[in-house]
């Protein structure tokens, strides 16, 4: 179910790290600066769950994530999940590779890598290159008579998803669908997003179906692209042999795949993809280029 808009909470002057209004303007950047020196580890109530840690120091970061059996990533002890399953009716997914500990975790990034090695994806540059130049001609379509355009919907969140359209081996008109399935699956706190639970009911059923019905042809007609790797993949089993990959984990790797290329976009904003527009604006001194709201990437970050 979707949660209702989270009060604003009081914290005595501490800062509220998952309060979007914090990231309106780059003093967030000042706020962690202080978090890292004084207050490292630092306990983040929130209104409308369970609270959390926030842990902002790099090597802090990199030894918890290198030290699983005391800090684990399993969904069965409450770790990283890209959605609440919970709140999902007649749900049938299993915990992605983001909700597994090694071993097991090692063994579907091993399954997972051959689809991104660098000679595949070498052999697609060419693609890609067309497909940016394209992007930005059309950007500079849009932004004609001063009008504003969104780059991170226009470039940087279009770009990730076509091109993980063709690592699916699916057509590139089935971007949009991807992207906005995403959104639905992530966006639980952005009113824009998930509009109803109809909506994301709607959204989950609709790429079920879409996932089923391309698992049904890779299995019957096995390519090269990444959905046929997965159907025809090998995970060991609780008692470490090998089997091959439920339907349940292929789903919850390939939701997993699709938000992960969407956020891109995100983790990479909002000073990656900011640049970029100053930078065009610079070049061509003619395209208004609005930077998206760093609040709406703070939300996808999150997610």
């Amino acid at each position: 179910m979707l949660r209702p808009k989270a009060a604003k909470l009081d914290l005595g002057g501490a800062p509220d790290l998952k309060d979007p209004d914090l990231y309106m303007s780059d003093n967030f950047h000042e706020v962690f600066r202080t978090l890292r020196q004084e207050s490292p580890v630092y306990w983040n109530p929130e209104a409308d769950a369970a609270d959390f840690w926030a842990i902002t120091r790099y090597d802090d970061t990199e030894a918890i994530s290198k030290n699983p059996q005391l800090f684990s990533s399993a969904k069965d002890m409450g770790g990283h999940r890209i959605f609440n399953e919970n709140e999902i009716d007649e749900n049938n997914t299993e915990a992605s590779i983001t909700s597994i500990d090694p071993p097991e975790h090692a063994a579907y990034r091993r399954m997972i890598s051959p689809g991104f090695v660098p000679k595949r994806i070498a052999g697609m540059e060419e693609r890609i290159r067309a497909r940016v130049t394209r992007l930005l001609d059309q950007l500079e379509e849009r932004g004609a008579n001063g009008r504003e355009v969104e780059f991170i919907d226009a470039v940087a969140a279009t770009l990730p998803i076509e091109v993980l359209a063709e690592l699916f081996g699916a057509p590139a008109s089935d971007g949009p669908k991807l992207f906005e399935w995403s959104n639905a699956t992530v966006g639980k706190d952005d009113p824009e997003l998930r509009v109803s639970d109809e909506y994301m009911r709607k959204c989950l059923s609709e790429m079920a179906g879409y996932t089923a019905n391309l698992w049904k042809q890779r299995i019957e007609n096995p390519g090269e692209d990444l959905i046929s790797m997965l159907a025809h993949s090998k995970v060991p089993n609780l008692e470490g042999k090998e089997e091959p990959m439920s339907f349940a984990t292929y789903i919850g790797t390939f939701v997993l795949l699709v938000v992960g290329a969407t956020r891109q976009h995100a983790i990479r904003s909002p000073v990656a993809c900011w640049h970029q527009a100053r930078t065009l604006n610079n070049a061509r001194n003619s395209l208004p280029i609005r930077r998206s709201s760093p609040a709406r990437c703070k939300r996808s970050c999150a997610g």
